[in-house]
Formats: C-alpha cells, structure tokens, sequence
C-alpha cells in the first residue's frame, strides 16, 4: 500500500479511539526500505507484523527497531501463514528477534534456551521443522561451546 494511504488509515483508526495499530505485512512484501517510508508518515507507536515470505522479515524488524518501533507480533518457530494472502508463510520467529535485541543489547526478559525448547517442541507437534533459521542452527553460545567459530 501506499504510505500515505496507510497514514490515512491510521489515522482514522486512531481517531475512532483504538489505543494501539500494528501493521501487518501479510504477504511479506515488505523492505526495509519500504518499512522506513511507511513509518516516516505514521510515526514509531505502531507494532508491527511480519511474514517471512521472502525472508526480510527479520531485516525489517531490526530497520523498524532502529527506528524506535518497539511492538512486534512474532511466533515460535516462526510458525503462520495466511489464508487470506496464497503464498503467505511464517511470521517472524520469535527466538530470531529475541537473538538480536539480545545482541543489540536490548533486554527482552526471555530466556533464548528455554524459547529454542519451546521451538523444538513445536517441531515434534507438528511434525516437521519450523521455519526458524536459528531453531536449526542454534544459538551463537552452542557454537562457541563447541569450539566453532568466532563472533
């Protein structure tokens, strides 16, 4: 959508008394530099909804942290999709973003361990891998206990 028009939509939204907007991007259509032009016309006090279709979803969340957004809807494992949006996959992982505010320094008060569990458990529900990249890969403290890499 056109950013003016969704300022427009806020705005009446906003006006009819809702106390919070988040924005989705169903269809995970979203850049960060389209993340950057929307918020420039309706300001940070949204939050945001991400689907990692075509895998920014991650990229937009840190843009739109940086910017000073600080309200993101994200799901374990990165489980989702849409109905409505054919294609439409996963939203952004939960354990993707607590990973880079942790690394941002941003204290979030979730445990990564205990939420890349909970991933893992998810996996075994429903009987396949979740989308999260990093309930594959683990966390960066798994690698270096193992004597791998730097960073």
């Amino acid at each position: 959508m056109d950013p003016d028009a969704v300022a427009r939509l806020v705005e009446r939204l906003r006006g009819s008394g809702c106390s919070a907007v988040t924005l989705a991007d169903t269809t995970g259509m979203a850049t960060p530099r389209r993340i950057a032009d929307v918020l420039d016309v309706v300001g940070v006090d949204v939050g945001l909804h991400l689907h990692d279709t075509r895998g920014t979803a991650l990229v937009c969340a840190y843009a739109a942290i940086e910017r000073g957004v600080s309200r993101f809807d994200t799901s374990v494992g990165g489980l989702g999709g849409s109905p409505f949006a054919h294609g439409a996959t996963g939203n952004l992982a939960t354990e993707e973003l607590v990973a880079v505010l942790d690394d941002m320094g941003i204290a979030t008060g979730v445990d990564l361990d205990r939420l890349l569990d909970a991933a893992a458990l998810v996996a075994e529900l429903v009987g396949r891998p979740v989308p999260s990249r990093l309930a594959a890969a683990g966390p960066r403290t798994r690698l270096a206990a193992s004597g791998g890499g730097a960073a």
